[in-house]
């Protein structure tokens, strides 16, 4: 069993592979054909450990504002509020609508009829820069770039014509994608910029060019050196740690703003999910196309960044482990791979079977890991952030799949869904899937178990949980708050039955589900209560309370239909006895049953067919009035020995109650 290696930033996939000297640069390089094999393992060396900002921050729970408490770290150079200064066949506007800091973005429609030369400026009024060595920005084109013809230049003069600082521009792969760019200039930037100005290099057509929160930032060398290609979190530690990593939508003065997905608008979606402190506030870089000579910046749509070449076989993994120190040969950090425009599968699994993904993350990619096509046997282990991606922090989509997420601290602020599962059996430890635009926990297949010790955090989402068309799946420990929709929980089609175990619901709402659809979300233990059990149907909630019972101090189950749907060929129903039977002895059942308006038909019921000699339904229904205790009896007499059930019917009106009490079973001898 070889060990393998990959540096993203000093290797190439032309290497052998076979040592930190000879490392690949990406996972693609790690194929067969080079040697690797089931129980493999490859190295992956690690992206920068985090550093203190050398002051405290305030965190606000349900925020995107980060504060710093000391003073800035970077250097407005323009926050693109009002239009530039246009050349000749370009037209500036101040553009309101896809923002990523403030009020407005600066659009700058580029003509055909523009060839090279300053396309656009803006007077800055006079900076010093000489303390910073970067600049660092958000850049949108309506059509693919090219690398090099586009530059920014920092200027003496107030019109964009004397540069004192040139960058030039990587490929935008785009189109209408935000990406944020940091480029260093490697050196002390002027000490007397008075303007900022978009150069086209080399003519490429008709484009929009938006740019939007442009910075000075210090060296990359500096502990305080943020940037908006940052993350930033309260966690110290290079590996692992009780807080997730989070992308930065802006940087104005002292204020950080937590991002979503890249194209969201400023000050919408991404938050901060976790207590409100103020403590020291770390930041850490990660491998990107702008570092990394083998990673691509990928245009629209949800092409392959890196992805695994080979499978293992059971009980013998491919094992992608990241994280590791190439100077010191050990696993002290994390890998943290990044797409930067919300493109592209970052980490993919496709047809690929017996993986373990092991330290690597991902951030700022369409999916940041996925896998499909009949994928099975798949591990993801210590995922500390799958965070700010355009759609989802994991994915894995097919329905014939399965693979096991093991230690996922940060599946936070992603585009639609933290991760999204059209597969089944497995388990799936999170610990937080907060700020996502569609939901936390998106479950469309079945038998999943997804869970965490001490819970998992289902906040800020339009959904903590949505569940279509999936059945027996358990979330066990969640706490839903504060979620867009008001429901901690939305079903689609159909859904019977899910299992909530052990919840904390702080949502105005825990159901919301079509009306006529068969549902049952089973919660259990509510609010870690023992003995709280709720049951949500489309067409009513039964749950256990002891506020109404029969015997002092006892519980009784209470039926309420809340859906004209829920009539006698539809009741809300449940099992409440499992029996042995006897042949040809008659049975006899018998409950208290109380309901609060005789408008409720409310009754037991063994449903025929279950055993030969109980062809038909037996039903007794109560006839007392409201709010009294009636002792309702039903028999049969089944013909076989066998098991049937006993169940209790409710239904008419959409605002009464039933309650069921102190049930016995006997046979005749």
């Amino acid at each position: 069993m070889a060990i393998w290696y990959i540096d993203p930033q000093n290797g190439s996939d032309g290497n052998t592979g076979s040592s930190w000297a000879q490392a690949w640069g990406t996972i693609n390089g790690a194929t067969a054909a080079k040697g690797v094999a089931p129980g493999d393992t490859v190295r992956i060396a690690k992206s920068p450990d985090p550093t203190s900002l050398g002051q405290t921050a305030q965190w606000t729970y349900g925020s995107r504002d980060v504060v710093l408490q000391t003073g800035t770290v970077t250097a407005n150079i323009n926050l693109c509020e009002t239009a530039w200064t246009a050349s000749a066949d370009v037209t500036c506007t101040a553009d309101s609508s896809i923002r990523k800091q403030g009020s407005y973005c600066a659009k700058n429609a580029v003509a055909a009829a523009f060839t090279t030369g300053k396309a656009a400026s803006k007077a800055t009024g006079l900076l010093d820069l000489s303390a910073y060595q970067q600049i660092s920005f958000w850049i949108r084109a309506s059509v693919a770039v090219p690398a090099g013809a586009l530059q920014l230049k920092l200027c003496s003069d107030t019109a964009g014509d004397t540069p004192v600082n040139t960058f030039t521009l990587p490929a935008l792969p785009g189109p209408n994608y935000w990406q944020p760019l940091t480029l260093d200039n490697g050196s002390a930037l002027g000490n007397a910029i008075q303007s900022v100005a978009l150069y086209v290099v080399t003519d490429f057509g008709a484009v929009d060019l938006y740019l939007d929160n442009i910075l000075a930032c210090k060296a990359p060398s500096s502990p305080d050196s943020l940037t908006l290609t940052s993350l930033i979190s309260k966690n110290s530690q290079a590996q692992g740690g009780a807080e997730g990593w989070y992308a930065l939508q802006s940087i104005n003065g002292v204020t950080l703003k937590i991002d979503n997905h890249t194209n969201c608008v400023a000050d919408t979606y991404g938050l901060y999910a976790g207590s409100s402190e103020t403590v020291t506030l770390y930041k850490r870089e990660t491998f990107s196309p702008l570092n990394c000579p083998g990673l691509t910046m990928v245009g629209t749509g949800a092409a392959l960044v890196q992805a695994s070449q080979i499978s293992g076989v059971m009980d013998n993994l491919l094992v992608f482990s990241g994280g590791w120190d190439s100077a010191l040969g050990i696993q002290n950090g994390e890998t943290l791979f990044d797409g930067l425009n919300g493109l592209g599968n970052g980490l993919d699994q496709n047809s690929k079977n017996y993986n373990k993904w092991d330290h690597l993350n991902a951030v700022r990619y369409f999916c940041g890991y996925t896998m499909g096509d009949n994928n099975y046997g798949n591990v993801i282990d210590n995922l500390q952030t799958a965070t700010a991606c355009t759609m989802h922090g994991v994915d894995g989509y097919n329905y014939s799949a399965n693979f096991s997420i093991l230690n996922a601290l940060n599946l936070n602020n992603n585009g639609n869904y933290g991760v999204r599962i059209y597969c089944s059996g497995k388990t799936y430890k999170i610990a937080s899937a907060c700020g996502n635009f569609n939901g936390g926990i998106m479950l469309g297949g079945s038998l999943n178990k997804t869970y965490h010790p001490t819970g998992i955090n289902l906040k800020y989402n339009y959904f903590g949980s949505y569940i279509p068309g999936a059945a027996y799946n358990k979330i066990i420990n969640p706490i839903f708050a504060n979620n867009v929709s008001n429901y901690s929980i939305g079903i689609g089609w159909f859904g019977n039955k899910n299992y909530i175990i052990n919840p904390t619901f702080q949502d105005a709402n825990i159901l919301v589900v079509p009306a006529d659809v068969d549902v049952c979300l089973v919660c259990q233990n509510v609010g870690g209560i023992v003995g709280n059990h709720q049951m949500y149907l489309s067409r009513g909630i039964i749950k256990a309370q002891t506020v109404i019972a029969h015997s002092p101090g006892g519980t009784a189950w209470q039926f309420s239909p809340t859906s004209a749907y829920c009539r006698a060929s539809w009741p809300l129903s449940l099992k409440v006895a499992e029996i042995a039977v006897n042949a040809n002895k008659q049975v006899a059942v018998k409950a208290w049953m109380r309901r609060t308006h005789t408008d409720l038909t409310f009754a037991l019921v063994c449903r025929g067919g279950q055993i030969s000699g109980v062809p038909d339904d037996v039903i007794a229904s109560m006839t007392a009035a409201a709010d009294t205790w009636e002792e309702v009896a039903l028999s049969f007499t089944p013909t076989e020995a066998g098991v049937v059930e006993i169940e209790v019917w409710a239904y008419g009106g959409t605002t009464y109650s039933g309650f069921v009490d102190d049930l016995t079973l006997e046979q005749a001898a």
